[in-house]
């Protein structure tokens, strides 16, 4: 079991509950993932606090994704997901995952110049059976599988796409600094579904387990679409945050995007 050894200031205009999970938060970091921590009695008795407010604290480590309860057997260290603001700006996968500290590595599943089908035409605004580029890219943190990710481009507006290395380079990047391309907006949607065979062999879970489904437009500046992708997040490794004011929800009305497609279809 683990011992606890810190402090906790009952003078301190900082609640105590925010001191105690912000301690645990750092006892956490020093131990494995399933190591248990020090029941509530034991943190209650070593610190002279309440049960609630032990209770309060622990609580939001397992909400933030720190600490897992197992029933009957107590609560553990848990992987820690990983947190994307992808919601919030469009930055690369590999520069935001390299500036959290983390070590991202991708891998191509495959890559094909294939005629679109209807739903390709419709997001990528090209004309029925025009080619596009198809492909799959698996990405991991830690070489651990984060998500499965399929991106969709006119063959016209990228052409030798095929000849560039898309496991060591951002794609994203490529498309900026090789074919001059600049994202002005993009449109995303979440939804949780469950995991298909093709989509759980490379995450490495199983069929049926809940994952992060993220569907993306990439806009230019002329309006046009530049890649449409759809991903299939972990989710039991993954987190969005974004943050929504009153100046965006009127911004994305003069673009025509409505508040659903930016805060999820039901406003959650």
């Amino acid at each position: 079991m683990t011992d606890i050894h810190g402090t906790i200031n009952k003078n301190s205009p900082v609640p105590i509950y925010y001191q105690l999970k912000e301690y645990l938060r750092e006892v956490i970091r020093s131990l494995e993932v399933g190591s248990p921590i020090p029941t509530e009695s034991d943190i209650c008795e070593r610190f002279e606090i309440s049960r609630p407010t032990v209770r309060q604290a622990v609580s939001a480590l397992v909400a933030e994704g720190y600490l897992e309860r197992r029933k009957g057997r107590g609560t553990f260290v848990c992987e820690p997901k990983i947190r994307r603001d992808f919601l919030l700006v469009m930055e690369s996968f590999n520069r935001e995952m390299i500036e959290s500290g983390y070590n991202p590595s991708t891998r191509l599943v495959f890559l094909r110049a294939e005629f679109a089908d209807e739903e390709i035409c419709e997001k990528l605004m090209v004309r029925h059976l025009e080619k596009v580029y198809y492909l799959r890219r698996l990405r991991s943190i830690q070489d651990k599988p984060l998500f499965v990710v399929d991106s969709f481009i006119p063959v016209a507006k990228a052409p030798g796409l095929e000849n560039h290395d898309l496991e060591a380079r951002s794609l994203h990047g490529l498309l900026q600094n090789e074919y001059g391309y600049e994202f002005d907006r993009a449109i995303r949607s979440i939804e949780i579904k469950l995991a298909e065979p093709a989509e759980a062999r490379e995450l490495d879970i199983e069929v049926g387990n809940p994952v992060h489904y993220v569907e993306t437009v990439l806009y230019l500046a002329d309006g046009v679409p530049l890649k449409y992708a759809r991903t299939w997040y972990r989710g039991d490794r993954s987190k969005f945050t974004y943050e929504l004011s009153r100046k965006d929800i009127s911004q994305n009305r003069a673009h025509g995007i409505p508040a659903r497609k930016i805060l999820g279809e039901d406003g959650a």
